[in-house]
């Protein structure tokens, strides 16, 4: 998943790098916004591909992606939180200045791994580091350091902050 636009067809990217690498069907689940152009490059490219690849639009719930996955590529944006939410593995690619906090600290902490910004897209740096990723010789972090990143009591603490007062006048 690489967000709602994906104007620059970063997915294909992706797919590109995953279509090369040695391993044998993978099943993948390429998660297409309502305001990407590309639907029909995507599915065009799914139909040939020689993984089994299935092209969802505009999903709405995420959980049960999170649920069906056993790891993610996907942008550094907030979905990184939703699939950290699960212990996910994933692979982050940074396509939006605003992203690069949140993929220096997935990639600091070893939560994830980052294939960085899209415009330097290298195929076979990609397919490599992917590559090596998807069979567990590169590992960033365990279930259970993933898992810990979210709590869940995230709008518990906005509220506490709210009402302790500290930024209220007087």
């Amino acid at each position: 998943t690489m967000g709602g636009a994906d104007p620059d067809n970063v997915t294909l990217k992706v797919l590109t790098a995953l279509e090369q690498i040695t391993l044998e069907g993978l099943d993948i689940r390429v998660l297409v916004g309502g305001a990407n152009p590309h639907r029909g490059k995507l599915t065009q490219f799914a139909d040939s591909s020689r993984h089994q690849i299935e092209v969802l639009c505009n999903v709405r719930e995420m959980p049960p992606m999170c649920e069906w996955a056993d790891a993610v590529i996907s942008a550094g944006g907030c979905t990184c939180w939703e699939w950290l939410a699960y212990g996910l593995q994933g692979a982050v690619v940074t396509i939006a200045e605003n992203q690069e906090p949140v993929v220096k600290e997935l990639d600091d902490k070893h939560l994830a791994l980052s294939l960085g910004w899209f415009s330097n897209f290298n195929l076979l740096a990609w397919t490599k580091e992917i590559e090596a990723w998807l069979k567990g010789a590169v590992h960033y972090g365990d279930f259970r350091s993933r898992r810990e990143v979210i709590d869940g009591r995230g709008a518990s603490r906005v509220i506490d902050m709210m009402t302790e007062c500290r930024f209220c006048a007087s």
